[in-house]
């Protein structure tokens, strides 16, 4: 047996032996999923029962760790900005963190799960949790948020359509 043949018989059996982590399947899904929020989108939809009109922009950052989910309200009389950073946490688990326009005081740190069709994320508010589902649909998402209170039934806190949309123009704030 020739050397080469005796190091490639020797890689093979290593390689063999050498398996990817039972979560490697989750961990895929989970960043196969935040690719799908990935390019700009128009956010056409309710807060609070008031219709709100947004342009979202999302991005991978720091080496595809993260997806930087931006949010521009586009009513000049109402404005609204929030970034909403998502990352792949392991078997399936997201972390988020919200930031907005209302300040320091309502940043929060979420958590959630990943499937191939949809993320929820909740973030726990000292009145509520506010649970964030992204649904894929065929023309986009849907993005619903629910308020859920103690002892009281979870209410419809917003709800947008997700449609893709050009970038050109497309504020840069984060």
């Amino acid at each position: 047996m020739s050397i080469r043949t005796t190091i490639l018989a020797a890689c093979a059996g290593l390689m063999g032996c050498v398996s990817p982590p039972a979560s490697a399947g989750a961990a895929a899904e989970s960043v196969a999923s935040l690719d799908g929020l990935i390019g700009c989108w128009s956010a056409s939809g309710e807060v609070q029962g008031k219709h709100t009109e947004n342009a979202m922009r999302g991005s991978w950052r720091l080496d595809r760790r993260y997806v930087l989910l931006e949010v521009h309200g586009l009513d000049p009389a109402d404005p609204y900005d929030a970034a909403i950073v998502i990352a792949d946490a392991g078997e399936g688990a997201l972390t988020a963190f919200w930031m907005d326009s209302f300040g320091g005081a309502y940043s929060v740190s979420g958590a959630g799960r990943a499937t191939g069709s949809e993320l929820v994320i909740s973030y726990a508010y000292p009145d509520a949790i506010y649970v964030n589902r992204f649904a894929r649909t065929p023309e986009g998402w849907a993005w619903r948020i629910t308020e859920e209170k103690a002892g009281e039934t979870p209410q419809l806190f917003a709800q947008y359509e997700l449609r893709p949309a050009s970038c050109a123009g497309m504020p840069d704030v984060f």
